[in-house]
């Protein structure tokens, strides 16, 4: 069923460099992301969705239509500064350049999926491998680690009264074999991080860099080539405050 700077002191750049390091375990069932089920972006409003299964339950029943859970999509609401779409855009990467905490190029290998503390949403916590990193604040710490833990709204699960798949359009979920670019936020209770906002993945395409969230995936934007953008992401790092 469906219910509808100049650079500044301990920033990072690195270009294609590709990290080869051992990864460590990390157990994504542990206590350490606790704190991520209370963040804004995995607790989007709406009705519980343990509420949501119990109403539907027996509705199906009373429908003759075999139960096999919920599958829920969330529709996309961000809303861009008017005038030119492509303008509004790059002017919003240029913002995310200088904000992001860390802007990565990685894959993920594995995730681990949960229900929000307002029960609203599932969310997963991504085991994200570096490929590159485009930007670092937190030197220290990324240019010694394969990996980060990228924490994002929607995912799988099963509850008391059934499965729950639940997706929003402005967060799809990671696919396996898919090459991502993040704009990212740290996360300082787990060490963690999360994408900006609903613009905030990119994935690679076979020439471009196309925008993840679903209601913008067919846009192309000028300069986003698969070999252009860092050099952009560079001269937009030369503009921070």
């Amino acid at each position: 069923m469906h219910w509808t700077t100049p650079l500044s002191l301990g920033l990072l750049l690195v270009a294609n460099t590709s990290v080869v390091l051992a990864q460590p375990a990390v157990d994504l069932a542990g206590p350490k992301w606790n704190a991520h089920r209370n963040l804004a972006q995995n607790n989007p409003p709406g009705t519980p969705l343990a509420q949501l299964l119990a109403a539907a339950r027996p509705l199906a029943s009373s429908k003759a239509v075999a139960w096999k859970g919920l599958d829920i999509m969330i529709p996309g609401h961000e809303v861009l500064p008017p005038g030119s779409l492509i303008t509004a855009l790059l002017h919003l990467y240029q913002e995310q350049t200088c904000k992001a905490d860390a802007i990565a190029v990685g894959h993920t290998s594995s995730s681990v999926y949960h229900l929000s503390a307002s029960g609203t949403a599932v969310y997963g916590d991504h085991i994200f491998i570096l490929d590159a990193l485009w930007k670092d604040k937190q030197a220290s710490t990324l240019r010694s680690r394969p990996t980060i833990v990228v924490t994002r709204p929607g995912g799988s699960l099963l509850l008391d009264d059934g499965p729950v798949n639940f997706e929003m359009r402005s967060f799809p979920r990671f696919q396996a074999g898919v090459t991502y670019l993040q704009f990212l936020r740290f996360i300082p209770e787990s060490s963690a991080y999360q994408a900006i906002d609903a613009f905030s993945t990119l994935a690679a395409g076979r020439n471009n860099w196309m925008i993840a969230r679903k209601d913008f995936s067919g846009l192309v934007l000028p300069g986003f080539g698969r070999s252009a953008l860092m050099p952009m992401i560079h001269g937009w790092l030369q503009t921070c405050k």
